[in-house]
C-alpha cells in the first residue's frame, strides 16, 4: 500500500506489481480497441475522446481503488 497526502486529506492505493500490470492491460485494451498508439492519434479519434473517462475511472475503482481520508469537521471520514 502507499499513501499520499493531499491538501484536502489523504489517499491509500494498492500499487503493487499485480495492479501495476492490471492498468498497463487496460491501457492496451483501450489502445487497441481505438487502434491509437500515439498521444496525436489518442487526440484525433473522438472514440477514443469519448471513452478515455470511462477507462480512468474504471481504473481508479476498479482496479487501483483508492480509499480516501479527509477531515470534516471534527470526523475523520473513509471512502473507498
Amino acid at each position: 500500500m502507499r499513501t499520499i497526502k493531499t491538501n484536502w486529506g489523504m489517499v491509500k492505493f494498492d500499487d503493487s506489481i499485480q495492479t501495476k500490470c492490471e492498468v498497463f492491460d487496460q491501457l492496451i485494451k483501450y489502445f487497441k480497441q481505438h487502434d491509437v498508439w500515439s498521444g496525436e492519434s489518442i487526440e484525433q479519434k473522438d472514440g477514443a475522446i469519448l471513452d478515455a473517462p470511462l477507462v480512468l475511472s474504471e481504473i481508479a475503482d476498479d482496479i487501483i481503488q483508492f480509499q480516501m481520508r479527509y477531515k470534516e469537521g471534527t470526523e475523520i471520514r473513509t471512502i473507498m
